[in-house]
């Protein structure tokens, strides 16, 4: 279940800084959940996600950024630059109460599917399915599908992989040599095995055709996809050892996280009664009734005048999570 092992490892941590402070196990231990510690003192997050996007300003409004993954954030990768994301989550935020959507994330049709299905489409590269078999027509019916031309381009994934196994950029002059390479293993897999190296796994080139195929045989799952190639504009850096100008295509990263919204937590100065919110106010002389006067004074306080201010909104829907 998502979020078990982090709420276990919180314990943990709440129990040690709480025999530290003592045995009176005093609240509010620093770190101690609920006392007046650093870990109180965070936002209770329900959930943390991860986005990858590309975007190109040079296309049309609706097309210039692309979802291309979605992910877990307790369970993705954050090198390089990228560790900046995790390290503010950490630093302003707390996991409590996951929500579980392990299957939606992990799973790249069911993602696509749900975003397209909430009106998003734009957002999405074209994406279509296909059964894990090779055929001599296959190829055909991939580049048809996503409308690829002679000189096109389509990546190849698997439905439930993540930190980019199984991802595989083909041209369409490649398409069906690739698809015969990554749809037929070899026939004797234990005589293949014991003809591999045995380090082969420290001197691999990471995301190679040779690696990337043993992740498409060793999957289980019985249909593979085939999306659009979506490009961002190029961003030119100085190559250290040419001393030349190279473009690369950029991936942006972008972490986001899903808190609970309170149905109890009115605004300053509100109180929830029988007959609705009620503002209370600290002038005695004033006449405060639930909606009809403000949450403050404006200018002098000793002028008794209380300042205009609307009642809290009302609930928009029934949705129990939020």
């Amino acid at each position: 279940v998502p979020g078990t092992l982090a709420r276990a490892r919180r314990l943990v941590e709440e129990r040690a800084a709480a025999e530290a402070a003592g045995s009176n196990g005093r609240e509010g231990a620093e770190g101690v959940v609920g006392g007046d510690g650093p870990e109180s003192r965070k936002s209770p997050a329900v959930f943390w996600g991860i986005l990858d996007l590309k975007y190109d300003p040079d296309a049309a409004p609706q097309d210039r950024v692309k979802v291309l993954e979605t992910g877990d954030g307790q369970s993705s990768k954050f090198s390089g630059y990228g560790a900046a994301i995790k390290e503010t989550f950490t630093k302003e935020n707390r996991l409590e109460e996951t929500i579980r959507c392990a299957v939606l994330t992990e799973n790249k049709k069911l993602t696509h599917d749900k975003i397209v299905e909430c009106g998003y489409a734009h957002l999405r590269p074209k994406q279509h399915i296909f059964p894990k078999v090779y055929s001599e027509g296959l190829a055909a019916q991939v580049a048809a599908s996503l409308s690829l031309g002679d000189c096109g381009t389509c990546v190849l994934k698997l439905c439930n992989r993540t930190r980019g196994a199984g991802v595989v950029p083909v041209p369409v002059g490649e398409l069906d040599a690739t698809l015969k390479g990554l749809l037929q293993p070899p026939g004797d897999m234990e005589a293949w095995l014991r003809d591999q190296p045995e380090d082969w796994a420290y001197r691999v080139n990471p995301g190679c055709f040779d690696e990337q195929s043993r992740h498409w045989w060793s999957n289980e799952c019985p249909v593979f996809l085939a999306e659009e190639l979506c490009l961002s504009a190029p961003t030119t850096r100085m190559c250290v050892e040419t001393q030349e100008e190279r473009s690369f295509d950029g991936t942006m990263r972008v972490g986001f996280s899903l808190h609970r919204e309170m149905r109890d937590r009115l605004p300053e100065g509100w109180l929830d009664t029988p007959e609705g919110p009620v503002f209370v106010s600290d002038d005695p002389g004033s006449s405060a009734h639930g909606g009809t006067v403000g949450s403050g004074y404006g200018g002098s306080r000793a002028s008794g005048v209380p300042k205009a201010a609307p009642a809290p909104r009302p609930w928009d829907d029934d949705r129990p999570y939020m």
